[in-house]
């Protein structure tokens, strides 16, 4: 159940062969930008695709460059957004005629992405994005091999569907398979992100509830709870070993929180949802995810920068 939830939650979809670039003015930059409110000791900056009614961001590297998707006119797109404009991966429709559905989930510091198609109808599918050309990520003997981390030396990992949702390493050229295992003997989920020196995260089922695990290399793996959730979603770990996440309370309201070395800090938006989602950290601390706009019901991308 727990692989099942994860697969779930980062579905998109179709298989991508190629794209090219469409640089669009930031609209209504400057407004949101100023309308960034303080909260949890961050700046807190909503901000829409030029156009769109449904814009989610999903990582941030340490350039602050943001990827995540945006939909106008009943179409996806793939975006980076980069000092104040918007940087469209125009993906070319199925060649059967089927339109598709793409999210990328992580993206590292020299720009390379990774994320999960589908076309309507069929497998989930992996890709790998590198100066400007799309390709599909396989792993043999696999239908749908999902890269869901990418870290700055180009490591990634991820899970496997079918049949036993495998999480997998791939390293150089070669896959390995991951099998953490937890300090207590809960059952541990896939893993979800990988930083440069090797550290991975993971869903973990406790029974209190979900959790997370972190596994040091040559170290003892921890468990990630937040104490004050009933339910902890980790997503992404930087370098400095932070992990973001979304907790939920007692009454299903999300919150995010960072982890480092046992101690917990939650992140706050200045209003509460159940749809709101921290997706990524980098190096700096800033953080992205995706939220419902209490007011309009459109799923609105934001980013967090700390107050120093």
């Amino acid at each position: 159940m727990v692989h099942r939830i994860m697969a779930k939650s980062f579905l998109s979809m179709l298989l991508i062969v190629a794209g090219t670039l469409t640089v669009h003015p930031a609209i209504g930059s400057n407004r949101v930008a100023a309308d960034g409110v303080i909260a949890s000791g961050y700046r807190w900056v909503i901000f829409d695709a030029p156009g769109a009614y449904f814009t989610t961001a999903n990582a941030i590297n340490d350039r602050g460059d943001i990827v995540g998707s945006y939909f106008t006119a009943q179409v996806q797109h793939l975006y980076v957004r980069r000092c104040g404009q918007f940087i469209t991966l125009n993906v070319p429709i199925d060649p059967q005629g089927t339109w598709f559905y793409v999210s990328p989930s992580d993206m590292n510091n020299r720009g390379d992405i990774v994320g999960i198609t589908q076309v309507s109808g069929q497998f989930l599918k992996g890709f790998y994005y590198r100066d400007g050309i799309f390709q599909q990520f396989d792993r043999p003997a696999f239908s749908e091999a999902l890269p869901i981390g990418i870290n700055d030396i180009g490591d990634i990992v991820g899970f496997v569907v079918d049949p036993s949702f495998e999480s997998f390493l791939y390293h150089r050229g070669v896959f390995q398979t991951l099998n953490p295992v937890a300090p207590t003997g809960d059952t541990v989920g896939v893993v979800v992100d990988i930083n440069k020196a090797g550290v991975t995260i993971a869903g973990l089922s406790m029974p209190r509830g979900e959790g997370g695990l972190e596994s040091i290399p040559h170290a003892a793996p921890v468990e990630i709870f937040d104490p004050l959730g009933t339910q902890t979603v980790v997503r992404a770990i930087n370098n400095h070993n932070d992990i973001v996440g979304t907790y939920y309370d007692a009454l299903q309201f999300a919150h995010g929180f960072i982890y480092h070395d046992g101690t917990y800090t939650t992140l706050d938006l200045p209003f509460q949802s159940q749809s709101t989602t921290w997706m990524n950290i980098n190096d700096r601390r800033e953080v992205v995810g995706s939220l419902v706009d209490p007011t309009t019901g459109l799923t609105r991308a934001f980013v967090g920068y700390p107050i120093h």
